[in-house]
C-alpha cells in the first residue's frame, strides 16, 4: 500500500513514498526540507498520514537524539496554530553550542522572530534585535515621545488662555 505526502508550505522537496523508510526518517526529513520552519505534531501526522500520538512521540525523541532539532512553543508554519512545534535547525561542524546552550541558528529578534547573525544584532537590556527593527523602535519611542509632548504644550496653552481670560478686567479686554 502506498500513500502520499501532503505538501506543506514552507517545503519543497518532494519526500520518497516508499513504505520502507520508517517514520521517524520521513518526521525527519519534512523537517530538514524546511530548516527554521516550526511545524506541529498535527500537522505532521496529517501530512504523513500518521497517528498524532506517534508523531509526537517520534518529535520528542528526535529532539532529545538529535541536536539539531528543538521543540518550542510557537506558531506552526503551516496550520498557523500557536502550539507545540518541532523546527530543524541545522548545526554545521563550523558551529557548536555556546555555554548557555543556544546554537547561532537559534539567535532570534525579538521584534520580529527572525534569525539574527552577529553582523547585524543589537542587544539592548539584554534582549537581541535586528539592528533595522531596533531602528524601528527607538524611532515609534521618539515619536511617542513628540506626540506626548504635542498634547502637554497644547494643554499647557489652553490653560494659560484660560487664566489670562478670567484674570483681566472686562473694561481693559480688547
Amino acid at each position: 500500500m502506498s500513500f502520499t505526502v501532503r505538501p506543506l508550505d514552507c517545503r519543497t522537496a518532494a519526500l520518497n513514498n516508499e513504505r520502507s523508510m520508517d517514520l521517524r526518517e520521513q518526521v525527519a526529513r519534512i523537517l530538514q526540507s524546511g530548516p527554521g520552519c516550526a511545524v506541529c505534531d498535527a500537522c505532521l501526522a496529517f501530512a504523513l498520514e500518521a497517528p498524532l500520538l506517534a508523531i509526537q512521540a517520534i518529535s520528542k525523541n528526535l529532539v532529545v537524539l538529535r541536536g539539531d532539532y528543538t521543540r518550542v512553543v510557537g506558531v506552526c508554519s503551516n496550520c498557523d496554530r500557536r502550539t507545540a512545534t518541532t523546527v530543524f535547525l541545522p548545526v554545521g561542524p563550523e558551529q557548536s553550542a555556546p555555554p548557555g546552550g543556544v546554537h547561532e541558528a537559534q539567535r532570534k529578534c525579538v521584534r520580529c522572530s527572525r534569525r539574527v547573525t552577529k553582523a547585524e544584532e543589537h542587544v539592548d537590556h539584554g534582549d537581541l534585535f535586528h539592528r533595522q527593527c531596533w531602528a524601528v523602535l527607538s524611532s515609534e519611542a521618539q515619536i511617542a515621545d513628540s506626540r506626548q509632548m504635542a498634547r502637554l504644550s497644547q494643554l499647557l496653552i489652553r490653560r494659560s488662555r484660560a487664566r489670562l481670560d478670567s484674570e483681566a478686567p472686562p473694561d481693559e479686554h480688547r
